[in-house]
């Protein structure tokens, strides 16, 4: 089995065994999933690239107009963080320990495009 193939039947058989102790025995294929809306309308501008990080039980919302934090999902706080410069089309953010990385910076478009390979961290959504 493939690593992810491995690590999917763990987690089957793990959620049978939990299920079989309770007295239930429901296969992960049976089991229902629900999405709860916490709120309606948050702080920041809706956007099509936005990663959402969890660090130290805050969520960061790393949005290219700056960034929001949250300990809740409901309370959206804008930070002074300025955008980062990123275009996830093209580049992407990395979680690593307690800091975010965005890796390089892009200007222009598709027909005229420069991309950086600047590296840059925070390790507060507001530093």
């Amino acid at each position: 089995m493939a690593g992810s193939d491995t690590t999917t039947a763990i987690w089957r058989v793990a959620a049978s065994v939990l299920c079989a102790a309770a007295g239930t025995v429901v296969l992960a294929s049976q089991a229902r999933y629900a999405w709860t809306e916490e709120v309606k309308t948050a702080a920041f501008p809706g956007s099509y690239n936005c990663p959402v990080y969890t660090v130290r039980n805050e969520l960061w919302a790393l949005h290219p107009e700056g960034a929001w934090t949250s300990r809740d999902s409901k309370s959206w706080t804008r930070t002074p963080l300025p955008p980062s410069g990123l275009n996830l089309g093209y580049q992407d953010y990395v979680r690593l320990g307690d800091a975010v990385y965005a890796l390089g910076t892009m200007t222009g478009n598709y027909l005229d495009l420069h991309l950086t390979s600047r590296i840059s961290r925070t390790t507060g959504a507001s530093t």
